[in-house]
């Protein structure tokens, strides 16, 4: 079953395990500069409004939605998402219910670069509760290039550096819980509940600032995305259909995606839930839906300059390294014309920089190292 609860996508499968559910949020952040340099995790600046398809005018929708369903949300040129993974804890058990995740923009997988077909990969899939959120697409060893909107036909996207088409645009995401038996076997019941905890969305996010920047606005979105938007919104008045966005390749982000520890065996692809995520500009999300989009981010510079925070999240154990693919994509600003898509691109050095990584064992004087016999 899937569901859309105050913008956050629920994903659950009784039929398989009473305890297989996960959600996934949407986060609006900082559009980090494309200079070459990586940098650490930027904020969370709230979850991007989100809507299903179905509960929009068909007649203001363009066609292929109504096939793909799903839900939409709105996003500004100078801003970037990332997505955010919520494991359902049990409480008797010792994991969150684990999932394999595949990831597509523009039906191109965002960690191998390779068309997105029905067959789980090894490798073309990220693993939850293992993995927090995920920024952008797998092309370095240990960093990512951030989701970036551009606009649909512009030719900049990762869709259309993989696929020579620029047609397709969105997210698209598929859920695939763990087989019941093997959960039941990883993870048997413990004799006392155990509480546990997952990682909330001011612990990456500005922390007590979190509503000055929420409530910051700016005229800085007035660039060929926002000639493109006017253009949307006069072809609705007219009756024809609005066209969506797709995802670019900004700049680079330190981030692991985790590999697969459980193998692929262990996953129920009998069962799985698809879900595809439209993407509108801000002038026809205002079009199609009646309601504003949010206000225009900080750029990174400005954010920087206030002295908030940015993050680090780092773990001890194998992660996906880039495929050929991946290795070869280029960035919106070296795509043509994908420099004059940037706003706000000037390099900044943050300052202030916490971390987030799991907190090792502290040291035992007292334990002792046992042996083999």
């Amino acid at each position: 079953m899937l569901e859309l609860k105050n913008n956050v996508l629920h994903f659950s499968f009784p039929e398989v395990h009473p305890d297989a559910r996960v959600s996934m949020e949407f986060q609006r952040t900082l559009r980090i500069p494309d200079d070459g340099k990586q940098y650490s995790l930027p904020p969370g600046l709230g979850m991007f409004p989100t809507l299903k398809v179905d509960d929009l005018s068909p007649e203001r929708i363009p066609t292929a939605w109504k096939e793909h369903g799903g839900v939409v949300i709105p996003m500004f040129q100078s801003e970037a998402l990332w997505i955010k993974f919520t494991g359902h804890f049990p409480g008797n058990r010792s994991s969150a219910y684990p999932f394999a995740i595949r990831i597509a923009t523009g039906k191109v997988s965002a960690l191998t670069g390779k068309v997105f077909v029905k067959k789980l990969k090894e490798g073309d899939y990220l693993v939850v509760p293992d993995q927090p959120w995920l920024d952008g697409f797998v092309v370095g060893d240990g960093f990512i290039r951030q989701f970036v909107a551009s606009p649909l036909g512009s030719g900049v996207s990762v869709e259309a550096q993989i696929t020579g088409e620029d047609k397709v645009g969105g997210i698209q995401i598929e859920v695939i819980p763990m087989k019941n038996n093997i959960f039941n076997e990883k993870f048997p019941k413990l004799k006392d509940s155990v509480m546990r905890g997952t990682r909330s969305l001011m612990t990456k996010s500005a922390g007590g600032t979190y509503s000055e920047v929420m409530s910051y606005s700016n005229t800085s979105d007035t660039g060929p995305v926002a000639c493109a938007a006017t253009m949307d919104f006069m072809q609705l008045d007219k009756g024809r259909e609005v066209s969506s966005m797709s995802l670019a390749a900004g700049g680079k982000m330190k981030q692991q995606v985790f590999e697969d520890k459980h193998g692929l065996e262990a996953w129920d692809v009998e069962h799985t839930s698809k879900c595809f995520v439209h993407l509108l500009n801000s002038m026809s999300w205002r079009a199609v839906t009646g309601s504003e989009p949010p206000t225009v981010p900080l750029t990174s510079k400005e954010y920087t300059a206030k002295g908030y925070p940015w993050f680090d999240y780092y773990e001890e154990k194998p992660y996906i390294k880039p495929t050929k693919e991946m290795s070869e994509i280029k960035s919106m600003k070296d795509m043509p014309g994908g420099a004059t898509m940037l706003p706000e691109n000037e390099s900044v050095e943050p300052k202030n920089v916490k971390d987030l990584s799991p907190k090792k064992e502290e040291s035992n004087p007292n334990k002792v190292r046992e042996g083999t016999f």
